[in-house]
């Protein structure tokens, strides 16, 4: 009995001393896997936040994706600056856009950016304003409107001597047109008639057919065409010596100097022009080389329509079949 007792005391007791030792195992193991935790966590986040590690590494190629970019829309400009140097008709620089701060009357036009200049810059829009010229007769103005076209400034001896100033040219993109610009010369050398049928005929709708106001001229003129071709007002040329302004062909093209556009200005536009360059009976003559009446392409009444005079220095009315009148056109860009 003695004996069996003993014998289960010493195996409870090597039951106790390999559940021990299989513990401590168990603990070394554990310390094992810790510690390689350790190890795989502190070489994951020096590989991912390390100083050159995947993050790092996605900052400099991110940076330098961007300083690629950058250098590739850099020489794109450079080769379009340079194309629009060595190519025809371009202007040998790439400039800004001319600020809208800033007044540009006086600027000669290139309004097609052809290279040739077209006429003066009478009326920048950028620049609101009300004004007159000498008289109640000359009264005019003209507002700003949003999303203006965009506009370069080339030198001032760029383009055959012309523009002490500068010259005004596209500069590219969309939006509304900004300049009013007048023709260097008038379309031929000849006096017309604004409608020679017309005073006898008689223009009963005339208070509401055209307009005297600023910016009106282009619509006017177009207007006035149609009328002349349906013989609206009589008959077409009634002076055959002096034709009426609606059939010359500049006027119906609307083409001057190799653009198109031109019409004949309104009578708040020419009072613009006037008062633009200050221009009276004693100057006329050496200013643009303009004569001394100018028909505008606005009524006045039932036989009658505005003209710029030069001569007096004044707006002022004639007789729609009087022919000493000159033709000059003018256009916006």
């Amino acid at each position: 009995m003695l004996k069996e007792t003993k014998q289960e005391e010493r195996l409870v007791k090597r039951k106790k001393e390999r559940k021990t030792k299989e513990i401590g195992i168990t603990l070394v193991a554990l310390v094992i896997t810790v510690i390689i935790i350790i190890i795989l966590a502190t070489v994951t986040i020096n590989f991912a936040f390390g100083e050159n590690g995947l993050i790092k590494r996605a900052e400099q190629a991110s940076e330098f994706y961007a300083n690629d970019t950058k250098y590739t829309e850099d020489s794109v400009a450079n080769v379009e600056k340079y194309l629009d140097g060595m190519l025809p008709g371009g202007s040998g620089e790439v400039s800004e856009s001319i600020p809208e701060t800033t007044s540009y009357v006086g600027y000669y036009a290139d309004v097609d950016g052809n290279g040739s200049v077209d006429g003066i810059i009478y009326a920048d829009l950028a620049q609101p304003k009300s004004g007159q010229w000498t008289d109640s007769n000359g009264t005019y103005s003209y507002t700003n409107p949003e999303n203006l076209k965009k506009y370069k400034v080339e030198g001032t001896d760029s383009i055959d001597g012309f523009g002490s100033k500068g010259i005004v040219k596209p500069n590219g993109g969309s939006g509304n047109e900004r300049f009013y610009v007048m023709a260097l010369n008038d379309v031929d050398t000849k006096t017309h008639c604004w409608y020679y049928s017309a005073y006898d005929y008689g223009m009963d709708d005339y208070a509401t057919y055209t307009s005297v106001n600023f910016g009106t001229g282009e619509q006017n003129t177009s207007k006035m065409i149609t009328k002349w071709n349906a013989s609206g007002y009589g008959s077409q040329n009634g002076n055959s010596s002096y034709p009426d302004v609606w059939g010359l062909s500049a006027v119906q093209s609307g083409t001057w100097n190799g653009s198109s556009g031109w019409y004949v200005p309104s009578k708040q536009e020419w009072a613009a022009f006037g008062d633009a360059f200050s221009i009276t009976s004693g100057n006329y003559s050496s200013t643009f080389g303009l004569s001394n009446y100018y028909w505008s392409s606005s009524q006045c009444n039932t036989n009658r329509a505005w003209h710029a005079d030069f001569g007096n220095g004044c707006m002022s009315d004639s007789y729609v079949d009087n022919y000493f009148r000159y033709v000059r056109l003018g256009t916006t860009f």
